[in-house]
């Protein structure tokens, strides 16, 4: 069993891999086998560009599509986008208590094919929480494994308004922010 690989960050570390020329994801331990994203994976495996097109536009509630005009660099610009983040983010930003923020907030992610860029994880992290305003908690995303803090590379938790300088982990978990290795905001992936 191998942790989770933060977004944008296996396919580079596999191409400096000597003896690795291809490799799979075929498995997932963040989302369901059954569910929607799997299912985009494995058309995406499969070079169905069809199919994954078909399954974003019909979307079951797990995946919305929102085609972006390629002149349009800011997300403010993107048809509905901020309305869609706004509703689907609102009871993970109401969330008073650790439990109902880890659990809320696996109601609703935004996936991005980039790390860098105008469409990137960065970028939509950082454009997302401003969004959010202050007071809400803030979604981490370990992005090293640290086996002294019990963390692996793709773990989330959540940073409470209340607990700015712990991490709050699933399974009632804690850890210190200094302590910890790489992290990255956790809204977008």
């Amino acid at each position: 069993h191998h942790p989770p690989v933060a977004g944008g960050r296996g396919s580079g570390a596999l191409c400096r891999t000597p003896g690795v020329s291809i490799s799979r994801l075929r498995e997932s331990t963040r989302f369901p086998p059954d569910g929607e994203i799997a299912r985009i994976a494995d058309a995406v495996n499969g070079n169905r560009p069809d199919e994954v097109m078909s399954i974003l536009r019909t979307g079951g509630g797990i995946v919305n599509y929102v085609s972006l005009d390629a002149a349009a660099a800011s997300p403010g610009a993107w048809p509905g986008f901020l309305e869609l983040c706004r509703e689907k983010f609102a009871r993970f930003a109401a969330s008073a208590d650790v439990q109902s923020a880890l659990e809320r907030l696996n109601d609703f992610r935004v996936l991005c094919a980039l790390r860098h860029g105008p469409y990137g994880v960065e970028r939509l992290n950082e454009y997302i929480k401003a969004r959010l305003g202050k007071g809400c908690p803030i979604p981490m995303m370990i992005t090293q494994n640290d086996r002294l803090q019990a963390v692996s590379n793709g773990d989330v938790g959540v940073v409470m308004p209340d607990d700015p300088k712990n991490l709050r982990l699933p399974g009632g978990r804690s850890a210190r922010l200094e302590l910890l290795p790489d992290l990255a905001l956790g809204l977008a992936a």
